[in-house]
């Protein structure tokens, strides 16, 4: 057992009786020990798995420390509260029980009687954080809907990059003839398409395009921080391989905190929100003001947000912690390989570095190995000819083409 772990056994031990609970381990109660050893091995949500990006965090030292105390972020609701909160009439504040739940009937239907609030405990100011912007499908075919939002994006992608921290630009590039149709299509329909009513699809030429205002520089574009996308979810776009290339890219940067702007709040923006908190243990900040959509959505989907998962926050808020000195960390140096370098593929196809970062060690040893020969016979070939022409000072690399 590490040292660090063996620090906490005294909590532990104080913590038995609130820490270690009665379970119910079965095919459909609580986990097994071998199950909860292959998740701690494989599920990137998880702190210190083989996928995980490293957060800083230490969960357990937190829990230990502070699981006796009351909890700090959420608030009880009376039945009043909560339903003026949702904009909901009670019908009859009366509590009956239905299966053990107490309920009221409401305008909406019959809702528990005990209910809270819920907001994020943790701080920019928790831990020093690397952090990145995602400006989420700011693109062409939605300024007349979320122009407004630049006022604010501007400048925060301005102080993301002054301080060298990755900027991530999505753009959305659906279009009616594409052929990459599936649910979410089947949920707007395939109405609407020649007067440009169903907001699935890009219409204009250049609609797809990220806003000029935005766009993304040279080196964001060198580095992969450009991505295409046809889901919600910015995580779900996929490699060859089937792997998360926005999570690839996070993990090669060593990001662990994400900062959201962008189209549209209720669809793509809570869509990865969720994606980066629970699947990929990225602690996520929603910008209050720099986030829109062109439906009423847009205040109940930051509600849902704000109560179920991210830390929201204000243009004016982000801007000073990022002024702050001492408040971030610069993405890993790996950043000016991933710009430049690439190896090549067993299949002949050119491959990005941050790439095989990401392989599986074997794999990466083996395109070492045979990088290495490769540079090796070459460099003997070079030798070779230089003794043969009688050069002298022969110029000691040579690019591949040459060989």
């Amino acid at each position: 057992m590490p040292i660090s772990r063996l620090l906490l056994l005294p909590l532990i031990a104080k913590a038995q009786h609130w820490f270690h609970l009665p379970q119910t381990v079965g095919p459909t109660g609580d986990y097994t020990t071998a199950e909860r050893a292959r998740l701690k091995r494989v599920d990137p949500y998880i702190e210190g798995s083989a996928t995980a990006i490293p957060s800083g965090s230490d969960f357990l030292k937190d829990l230990l420390a502070n699981g006796s105390k009351p909890m700090a972020n959420t608030k009880a609701l009376d039945v009043h509260e909560w339903a003026n909160a949702v904009g909901v009439e009670v019908a009859n504040a009366t509590a009956r029980n239905i299966y053990g739940t107490d309920v009221v009937m409401t305008s909406e239907g019959l809702q528990p009687t005990v209910q809270a609030d819920y907001f994020a405990f943790w701080g920019l100011e928790d831990r020093p954080r690397r952090l990145a912007l995602l400006c989420m499908d700011l693109i062409e075919d939605y300024r007349a809907f979320v122009g407004y939002l630049l006022d604010n994006v501007i400048p925060l992608q301005a102080a993301f990059r002054q301080r060298r921290l990755p900027v991530f630009t999505s753009n959305w590039v659906r279009r009616p003839d594409d052929g990459l149709y599936g649910a979410l299509d089947r949920f707007y329909g395939s109405t609407g398409i020649q007067t440009g009513e169903n907001p699935m699809y890009v219409y204009s030429r250049d609609g797809s395009l990220p806003m000029a205002e935005i766009a993304p520089t040279a080196d964001e574009i060198a580095n992969g921080w450009a991505i295409k996308s046809n889901h919600l979810s910015k995580f779900a776009d996929i490699d060859s391989d089937g792997r998360s290339v926005f999570y690839n890219k996070l993990k090669a940067a060593g990001v662990d905190t994400l900062v959201i702007v962008g189209a549209w709040t209720e669809d793509c923006v809570a869509a990865t929100a969720f994606d980066a908190v629970d699947k990929y243990n990225l602690d996520t900040v929603v910008v209050t003001d720099g986030v829109g959509t062109a439906t009423p959505a847009h205040f109940p989907g930051l509600k849902v947000m704000h109560a179920a998962l991210t830390k929201m926050a204000t243009t004016a808020e982000l801007l000073a912690y990022l002024a702050t000195p001492g408040t971030t960390l610069p993405a890993l140096p790996t950043t000016a390989l991933l710009q430049a370098e690439t190896v090549r593929h067993d299949d002949g196809a050119v491959v990005p570095l941050q790439h095989v970062l990401l392989m599986p060690l074997p794999h990466v040893l083996l395109i070492v190995g045979v990088s290495a020969l490769i540079t090796a016979f070459a460099s003997v070939k070079l030798t070779l000819r230089a003794v043969k022409h009688g050069i002298e000072d022969a110029v000691p690399y040579c690019s591949m083409d040459s060989v």
